[in-house]
């Protein structure tokens, strides 16, 4: 028993020890993999490792933990990748080394040849060309360092030497690239002027013309590369010149670097003018004796070698006085040119006295005639006054004192006065003669009596000159006027005087007079009546009234006394009865008249008819109707008749639509009518139908629609517009919802309302605000705001940053209109337009001084317009040519600052600004912080 449980251990520890053998793997060699191209690493594969042995039960993992398998990309270098093979219980490790090796060489690109720039010794010292930015150094992983053969600090000398550099480029693997380029030293500086002539003075010649000389050996000229730069001048030497010249001498060294030095050579005029007076001549003196000295300059000439407008002065001046005429003066004239030289010349001046004698009281006079119509010529000479300038007067006069002038006229008398020199002076006036003797009234009208007119209580005066005669001592011919003028009323019962007044040709009167006496002899006017039929009142009767009143009895003269028979208040009945009238008038001084007629009585009043109101009368099935007999609905009587007619037209059974007029007439036995009418309508209550349109809506304000139209059952129907908007189609209405009321009425009433909505969307707003004025190459926001929650769009977008804000910043080179279109939400559009005015920058003008110190001036190295360089190279250099500084996008920006951003200290700096197709611009800056 015992032996058997020793065998059975002994088989269960031989089954442990069988089941705690460890696994193993088939584990992968190492893996040595070049690196992608360009890329400092590589996409590694391997094989994963498989069991070798006791794997039941056996999984293999990855164990390293570095995050690296099989496919993934891995860098530049070694790493160990661990895999674990586990039953559970005991483990095996595998491990194997992958390599990823960088065998790619750094790329560069490097020009075959530079061009430096010598000193102002000559010489140019090598700088580390790796930092000049003239080419690039790149590897796929890490660059070491580029080594450069000579040395920097290398000394060259003299422009024109060329010289091999050799970059050899390595990277942190050791890999190398090595290439060779050659520089060639320029010399790009200018000759130095150390001295240049001030003014200098030619003298002219003839011609006003001064002659250049050669002017070379006034300066002094240095240059860094050669030491005799060629001098050439420009104008040459024996160039005739006027007032002045600017000279430029040019110093161009053996490398073609040009300087100038500019002077100014000024002319020397010496030569004085020719004068030429005018001639000797003789003037009038003024009012007193004297004569006011003109300027004589220009009728004075000059001629001169420079100056083609000489300049006058003369004596006595302009504006002096000479006095006394027949006496003679001498005026000089000085001319002088421009340079101050000057002649002098004189010619004489002899005064004369060429003004007649002057009348200070030469005017029309009035005399009177004697009783014969005669004058005779008195001496009028006391009557003008005279003045002369300088010496005394002889006068004469016609006619002559003492001649006889007949009649009212107008006679010329001729007055001359004569000086010393013989000027003389008419003067004319008018001697008026005028009669003042009053006509003699020899007979005159006697006195009359007259009556007055049958219409009115007055007599109208009639022309009496008739009945006047007179004589006068000059006129056979008078004008007669009265005091009671022909036309003018004279009332009846007075005696009126009347003055004859006779008057001459020279507007002399005498007078004589009469008195008319007026009475009144017309009878006043009654006239009857041709026995006229009289209406009856309202009891069938008539009351005889007065008839003072009723006929309108006048008379001419005013108040008339009257009677009849029978008196006023008589009553007379029956109509058809008549009465004899008697009637009598008397006026205030006993004129009568008399007359008689006699009246019918007669009904003429007519009946009294009073209509009901409208009558709604049943309709049949096509909307139609008879007339009703309306007899028994009018009211109507008479006041003579007691039974008057009736009438109805349309008549009763008539058949009729729509609202019809009935006309009622009511006649009397006397054949007096009166009328009134009714409206009939159809019982009808069925409203029109009307046409609608539509609710509208749109972005434009104008709308047109089809004005509702109706239709009416019985008849027609009238459609009005009953809102209180006064809109119509083919209006503009306002932004929003407007309302409109339509409605249709028929006939008898009946309506139908209508309405419908129009709607104009609101239209976006745009509006800036600010002004936009900015120089060339400045940038300037614009404010802008649009409403109704719209979007937008600006055009043209060029110079413009932002372009999809309302608030975009531009920079335009010249004036530009920006556009701004706006949609709403319901699809309405606006635009407006905003202009940008630019001051534009004609000319590039570039700044040679640079001082980055902070102070807002001149911290920057500008040009007036850079815009005019965009995409140009341009580079700056240091005094020994090496490269510190370039962009092919210049913008004002440099600030001093070499590539790396290091300050440059102060000096000279030299730019060269290269365009593709124009000429190179090269030039300095003085750098002074």
């Amino acid at each position: 028993m015992r032996r058997k449980l020793l065998l059975l251990t002994a088989s269960l520890l031989s089954i442990f020890e069988l089941f705690a053998q460890a696994p193993t793997m088939n584990c992968p060699g190492n893996t040595i993999v070049s690196n992608d191209p360009g890329d400092c690493g590589a996409t590694v594969t391997w094989a994963s490792p498989t069991c070798a042995t006791n794997c039941t039960g056996a999984t293999i993992y990855q164990s390293d933990g570095l995050g690296f398998t099989s496919g993934m990309y891995m860098p530049v270098g070694t790493i160990d990748v661990e895999y674990t093979i586990s039953n559970g219980s005991d483990s095996t490790t595998c491990i194997f080394k992958i390599e990823v090796q960088d065998t790619e060489n750094p790329v560069v690109t490097f020009p075959g040849a530079v061009d430096v720039y010598v000193d102002g010794n000559c010489d140019y010292a090598l700088p580390y060309f790796p930092l000049e930015g003239l080419g690039t150094f790149v590897d796929n992983c890490v660059l070491d360092t580029v080594i450069q053969t000579p040395a920097v600090g290398t000394v060259f000398s003299s422009a024109g030497t060329t010289a091999t550099i050799t970059l050899d480029t390595y990277d942190s693997t050791g890999n190398v690239t090595s290439i060779n380029f050659d520089i060639t030293l320029i010399d790009t500086l200018a000759p130095v002027f150390s001295s240049c002539p001030g003014t200098i003075t030619e003298p002219v010649t003839s011609g006003c013309q001064a002659l250049l000389q050669n002017y070379i050996a006034l300066v002094l000229v240095n240059d860094n590369c050669d030491p005799s730069p060629t001098l050439t001048q420009s104008p040459v030497s024996g160039t005739l010149f006027t007032t002045s010249q600017d000279v430029t001498i040019y110093a161009e060294d053996m490398y073609g670097n040009i300087d100038s030095c500019i002077f100014t050579v000024v002319s020397n005029d010496i030569v004085a003018p020719t004068v030429t007076c005018p001639s000797d001549t003789t003037v009038g003196v003024d009012a007193a004796c004297e004569y006011l000295v003109p300027d004589f300059s220009s009728l004075a000439s000059a001629t001169d070698n420079c100056d083609p407008s000489i300049s006058f002065s003369q004596l006595p001046a302009a504006g002096s006085k000479l006095s006394g005429y027949n006496t003679s003066y001498f005026i000089s004239m000085t001319g002088s040119d421009i340079a101050g030289n000057s002649s002098v010349c004189s010619f004489e001046v002899t005064l004369i006295d060429t003004l007649a004698p002057t009348f200070t009281n030469c005017k029309d006079t009035t005399l009177y005639v004697n009783h014969n119509c005669e004058l005779s010529m008195p001496n009028l000479f006391t009557y003008v006054g005279v003045n002369e300038n300088c010496s005394s007067i002889t006068t004469s006069q016609i006619p002559v004192v003492g001649s006889i002038i007949s009649g009212e006229t107008i006679t010329n008398v001729f007055f001359t006065a004569t000086d010393n020199s013989g000027n003389s002076e008419t003067c004319i006036m008018d001697i008026i003669t005028v009669d003042t003797t009053s006509p003699n009234v020899v007979t005159c009208p006697s006195d009359m009596t007259v009556s007055s007119s049958s219409t009115s209580c007055d007599y109208e005066v009639v022309d009496y000159s008739g009945g006047v005669f007179a004589t006068d001592n000059c006129s056979s011919v008078f004008t007669i006027t009265q005091s009671e003028s022909v036309g003018t009323l004279l009332t009846a019962g007075s005696t009126y005087p009347v003055i004859m007044t006779v008057m001459d040709d020279a507007g002399n009167t005498g007078t004589c007079s009469f008195d008319i006496t007026v009475v009144d002899n017309t009878a006043p006017d009654l006239s009857c009546p041709v026995n006229p039929s009289v209406g009856a009142n309202s009891n069938c009767e008539y009351v005889i009234p007065s008839y003072d009143t009723v006929l309108n009895i006048t008379d001419n003269c005013g108040t008339v006394i009257f009677s009849q028979t029978p008196v006023a208040g008589t009553i007379i009945s029956g109509i058809g009865t008549q009465q004899s009238i008697s009637l009598f008038a008397e006026d205030a001084v006993g004129n009568q008249s008399s007359c008689s007629f006699t009246i019918t009585v007669a009904d003429t009043t007519d009946p009294t008819v009073s209509c009901p109101g409208t009558q709604t009368v049943a309709i049949s099935g096509n909307c139609q109707y008879s007339i009703p007999d309306l007899s028994s609905l009018v009211t109507f009587s008479d006041l003579c008749d007691a039974s008057p007619s009736y009438a109805q037209s349309p008549g009763a059974g008539v058949t009729v639509s729509g609202i019809t007029t009935v006309n009622i007439i009511i006649t009397d036995a006397a054949g007096n009518t009166a009328s009134c009418t009714v409206e009939t309508q159809p019982d009808d209550q069925t409203p029109p139908v009307m046409s609608c349109p539509s609710d509208m809506a749109s972005c434009d304000s104008v709308f047109t629609y089809n004005t509702p139209v109706a239709t009416d059952n019985c008849g027609s129907a009238t459609v009005t517009q009953t809102d209180a908007t006064g809109y119509a189609s083919g209006d503009t209405f306002p932004e929003g919802i407007t309302t409109l009321e339509y409605t249709a009425t028929d006939d008898v009433g009946n309506t139908e309302v209508c309405t419908f909505n129009i709607e104009v969307y609101p239209t976006p707003v745009i509006s800036f605000s600010g002004e936009y004025l900015i120089e060339e190459g400045d940038s300037i926001q614009i404010m802008a705001t649009v409403t109704n929650d719209s979007t937008f769009s600006w055009s043209p977008v060029y110079n413009m940053t932002g372009d999809t804000t309302l608030t975009p910043w531009v920079s335009p080179n010249s004036t530009v209109t920006y556009t701004l279109y706006a949609i709403s939400v319901n699809g309405c559009e606006a635009e407006s337009e905003l202009t940008v005015e630019v001051n534009q920058i004609l000319e590039q003008t570039i700044n040679n001084f640079l001082s980055p110190n902070g102070d807002g001036k001149n911290d920057f190295w500008t040009m007036s317009k850079p815009s005019l360089i965009s995409g140009c190279n341009v580079s700056i250099f240091d005094r020994w040519g090496k490269l510190i500084w370039e962009s092919n996008a210049y913008n004002n920006q440099w600030d001093g600052k070499n590539s790396k951003g290091t300050e440059m200290p102060d000096g000279t700096y030299f730019y060269k600004i290269t365009c593709e197709g124009e000429d190179e611009i090269n030039g300095s800056i003085l750098l002074m912080r």
